[in-house]
């Protein structure tokens, strides 16, 4: 039999004790092969800390300083006891390196809760106490956010050594993570990365760092005991003969043979503290790589510092290359394209499922010889396409995708043009990209002419003609050529119902490329066909996906636009809510369509009325846009014209021109004269110039707009009828009111709720300056129902109604109620001068 110091013993029965059940078990059978009477002696030792009796004769005399120890840490023994300012209350837990206890300042300075680690007797030797000293005022210095601050510390009066420390009332980093997901689990071990850091810098090695000593407390990481720690660098004491705990799942393999903490040792502790609660079973190869490197058997194949732990972790995040993996050019180019995927979803969705050899899109249903050999051509271009621009090479200034589909369509015509075939997907690929970027005159072109190439090539039914057709109709819908995007979505469906449905995927993108065209063309007719579309695009999505995968909820996203269009508000925001939830979970919430999601649930809000909610999603929206797409994306016109919209809502006229006009700056460059956002935002522009008295520019501006929507999308279109509401209520202000009453009287029939209240209330005034005071009267109660109704409307658009109404009544104390709220609009505000000159008027 092998004989065992005292030492030893304690420092394996520390081991035992602080591992958990299983792991308890499973070293004791390890100890039973290699040593049998070393494993029966420490399950008898075991025994006697479970049931707190006396300690067996044989102990006491082979191990003394043990017996001691236990005492020390026996439970009942200490509390009610004082050790300095402090009184012990209760017992907490027992770990590797002592006993924790609660306490209570008792000295009635001020009342204070603390933790209370009393180190076991064999710390308390000569040796261990002047390290101690040196160690316990470094300990006293660190002051950072995510460590739980050393209050004091000192010596008990049977010898033995204490801390003081704040006292975390939390769930110990493994409990607390439970219930976390994957950012949130990264974020909590950035912060555990932070604190250790931290300590680091302070020269102070932390030894024992395992889920027991990392607490979560209100959201906020601590990390604990400092007891096994020692001071590094040129203040460090030679190592020390006292053995010190540590917890033999966590502690690194120089560790456990010299017990000796140590920078590299705690790298080694992140590690599998990442490898076991951060990483577990996922298959990411990057994360799995982090752990790997983190814990290496050998300290110098580690990372040489907790930051550059750290700095692979943000370049995980961020989409960059890690050190822990090989260098390789096609892993540069992965990582390159999928940082480029959180610019453009469109185009990244294509070039991913080509690289990667799947077969996914809505076009490429094909036998599978034909599909390996086009994919194999079509993901070689496309690994070049990025190859040649990857920013991760030393010196290369990063370019923009606009410039790789630019560079990529110069290098097709010159490489592929006499394969048909392999030459026409990658036009689409590539057109997909101009798409996602904006250019959509490009995009529209290429398209086209892939189109073209599948009708020579095919006759229909074929799969292949309807993913052109559709390619084509998403483009359109950009333009408003709704007709033209509808007809080629029918015929798509047409031709999926004679192929027998045998593309679901397909079949789900048709119904959804019907649905929102329907949708964006208005009209209760094709509402409600749109309606039936999306919810036959959502069950197939559903069947295909599951409910909780990203491409569900990317489409429930983008079909609210649907139910937003039938007045449905609250389902609209529901279903947003629902695919952000999901986007969540999947870590998606940074990728553009989500982005989106998130700016169209800021326009559910202003109809729901909560706008201060709105206001605060549209500002983020924008600076996400920004960051994610670039300052000139046809996405950032689209954020500045909501601004603008809310701002006219909340009666902020400067903000909301200072929008519009930013928003047109980026449109003209960037969409067509017939974008519906474009026209929008000029629209925007003219309310704000009438309402900041500027009625004569407003006129041209609308006058313009008008007859250009009419033309793109017909006098009976909702869109035209709302900017004919506008162009009506500056006609007012500038005095044509017979045109104002025609193209009011017009345009009332088809609006929504929220319109037909404005363009009643317009009638009002109409009615007023035609003196006819009762029909006035009559349009303006109607009007301030609605307002009052309809949670759109802020305060002061109600008090805009009541004001009309009050005037055209005669009601003078209802006017100058009303009055009273409308002057508290900017200066240049129509409705405050008005309101300001009755008031005066009335005195």
């Amino acid at each position: 039999m092998t004989a065992h110091s005292a030492n030893e013993i304690e420092v394996l029965m520390d081991r035992l004790l602080d591992l958990g059940d299983s792991d308890r078990r499973a070293l004791l059978v390890e100890l039973e092969n290699d040593d049998p009477a070393l494993a029966k002696r420490m399950r008898r030792l075991l025994s006697f800390v479970a049931d707190e009796e006396t300690l067996p004769g044989e102990v006491h005399q082979s191990a003394p300083a043990l017996m001691t120890a236990f005492r020390t840490a026996d439970r009942n023994q200490l509390i009610g006891q004082r050790l300095g300012a402090y009184e012990i209350t209760h017992f907490v837990r027992r770990g590797g390196m002592g006993a924790v206890y609660r306490g209570e300042r008792a000295d009635g300075a001020f009342e204070q809760s603390v933790a209370i680690k009393i180190l076991p007797a064999r710390m308390a030797s000569s040796e261990r106490r002047d390290m101690f000293e040196r160690e316990r005022r470094y300990l006293a210095t660190l002051e950072h956010p995510n460590i739980a601050r050393i209050i004091d510390a000192g010596m008990a009066p049977d010898g033995s050594l204490y801390f003081i420390m704040e006292f975390i009332d939390g769930e110990p980093f493994d409990v607390a993570l439970e219930d976390v997901n994957d950012d949130g689990r990264l974020r909590f071990f950035t912060d555990l990365c932070n604190a250790v850091s931290f300590c680091h810098r302070s020269l102070i090695a932390h030894g024992d760092l395992k889920p027991s000593n990392i607490f979560i407390s209100d959201g906020r990481l601590r990390l604990l005991d400092f007891g096994v720690g020692r001071l590094i660098g040129p203040s460090a004491a030679t190592p020390s003969s006292a053995p010190r705990g540590y917890s033999r799942n966590y502690a690194a393999p120089e560790q456990i043979t010299s017990g000796e903490p140590s920078v590299a040792a705690d790298i080694y502790s992140l590690g599998r503290l990442f490898e076991r609660l951060i990483v577990k079973e996922k298959s990411d190869t990057e994360l799995a790589a982090i752990a790997a490197k983190a814990c290496a058997r050998e300290p110098t194949d580690r990372y040489g510092s907790v930051d550059a732990l750290k700095a692979d972790l943000r370049a995980y995040q961020s989409n960059h290359v890690i050190s822990a993996l090989p260098q390789t050019a096609g892993y540069r180019m992965l990582k390159f394209t999928r940082r480029n995927v959180l610019i453009i979803a469109s185009f990244s969705l294509i070039v991913l499922t080509l690289a990667a050899g799947l077969f996914t899109t809505s076009w490429q249903y094909r036998t599978a010889t034909r599909q390996a050999a086009r994919a194999e051509a079509v993901a070689a271009f496309v690994k070049n396409m990025f190859e040649e621009v990857d920013p991760e090479e030393a010196g290369v200034k990063p370019v923009t995708l606009r410039q790789v589909m630019d560079d990529s369509a110069d290098r097709l015509a010159n490489e592929l043009s006499s394969a048909p075939g392999i030459y026409n997907e990658i036009k689409a690929v590539i057109a997909s990209g101009y798409f996602g970027v904006g250019e959509y005159e490009r995009a529209l072109q290429m398209r086209t002419e892939v189109l073209e190439y599948a009708q020579g090539e095919y006759k229909p039914p074929n799969i292949e003609l309807v993913g052109a057709q559709n390619a084509i109709a998403a483009v359109y819908r950009s333009y408003n050529k709704l007709d033209e995007a509808i007809t080629l979505c029918r015929n798509s469906l047409k031709q999926l119902k004679a192929l027998r449905s045998l593309y679901e995927k397909a079949l789900a993108d048709t119904h959804f490329c019907l649905s929102m065209n329907l949708a964006q063309k208005g009209g209760a007719k094709n509402i409600d066909e749109a309606l039936r579309h999306r919810r036959q695009a959502l069950a197939i999505y559903s069947d295909l996906y599951g409910d909780a995968s990203p491409e569900y909820a990317k489409s429930l996203a983008s079909l609210g636009m649907v139910v937003r269009a039938a007045e449905d508000y609250v389902t609209a925001a529901q279903n947003r809510e629902t695919a952000l939830a999901i986007a969540e979970r999947h870590g998606l919430l940074m990728v553009p369509s989500f982005i989106r999601t998130r700016c169209n649930l800021a326009l559910d809000y202003v109809a729901l009325g909560r706008h201060a909610e709105a206001i605060s999603a549209n500002k983020k929206c924008l600076q996400l846009k920004k960051e994610r797409l670039g300052d000139d994306h046809p996405e950032i016109a689209t954020s500045l014209n909501n601004i603008a919209r809310l701002n006219l809502q909340l009666g902020e006229i400067n903000h909301a021109l200072n929008a519009v006009n930013e928003g047109l700056a980026v449109a003209r460059e960037s969409i067509p004269s017939t974008n519906f956002t474009r026209l929008a935002l000029e629209i925007n522009k003219a309310a704000a110039l009438w309402q900041s008295g500027e009625p004569e520019l407003a006129s041209i501006l609308v006058s313009d707009v008008v007859e250009r929507m009419s033309d793109q999308l017909g006098p009976e279109h909702g869109a035209t009828k709302r900017a004919n509401t506008i162009k009506a209520r500056i006609l007012l202000e500038t005095g044509d009111v017979e045109e104002a009453a025609r193209l009011l009287s017009a345009s009332l029939e088809g609006l929504s709720q929220s319109w037909r209240a404005d363009a009643l209330l317009w009638r009002a005034e109409v009615a007023y300056k035609q003196g006819d005071h009762e029909g006035a009267r009559k349009f303006a109660d109607e009007a301030v129902r609605m307002r009052r109704t309809l949670p759109i409307f802020t305060p002061w658009q109600i008090a805009e109604s009541e004001f009309v109404r009050a005037r055209a009544a005669d009601d003078s104390a209802e006017a100058i109620a009303a009055a009273e709220i409308l002057v508290s609009l900017p200066p240049n505000h129509i409705r405050r001068i008005e309101a300001q000159a009755y008031l005066d008027g009335q005195k």
